[in-house]
This record gives C-alpha cells, sequence and structure tokens, in this order.
C-alpha cells in the first residue's frame, strides 16, 4: 500500500485540576463578608508541551519540552455585601 501525507505522533493529554473554595460570614442580617480563593494546578501537576511530531522533521521530538500549565496559582479575594 500507499501512504500519502506526513504521519503525526501526539503526545499525552492534559491533565490539570482547579478548585475554588468560598467561605461567607454573617456581619448582620443584610451584610456579609465574602472570602474565596482559587487554586489552578491544585495538585501542581505537571503537564508537558508536546514535541514535534512529525517523524519526517530533522528535529523530531525536541520541540515544546516546557511546562505548559505552570506550576500551581492561588488566588484570594474578599468581597463586602450589602
Amino acid at each position: 500500500g500507499t501512504f500519502t501525507g506526513d504521519p503525526w505522533l501526539y503526545g499525552p493529554h492534559l491533565w490539570n485540576d482547579d478548585m475554588s473554595i468560598t467561605k461567607l460570614f454573617p456581619i448582620t442580617e443584610r451584610v456579609h463578608f465574602v472570602f474565596q480563593s482559587e487554586f489552578l494546578n491544585v495538585f501542581n501537576h505537571p503537564n508537558w508541551a508536546n514535541p514535534n511530531g512529525n517523524i519526517r522533521s530533522s528535529s523530531f521530538g525536541h520541540e515544546g519540552l516546557s511546562n505548559m500549565n505552570g506550576p500551581r496559582q492561588i488566588e484570594f479575594r474578599a468581597r463586602l455585601d450589602f
């Protein structure tokens, strides 16, 4: 048989878990203090970028070996509802 086109290999899929937490503190009956936190990549799992998957390329497997999602990020937010 004949194969037309360039064969490609694909790397692992992206695996990323995020989490958010909200805590509401009542001050009075109509006023509330809200504290929120958001954790991006909560388990600090590295997701590597796909290398060059074209097996006919001279740079096969050498490009994109960086961490795609970066390290864990934690964000805090405070709000006063009235």
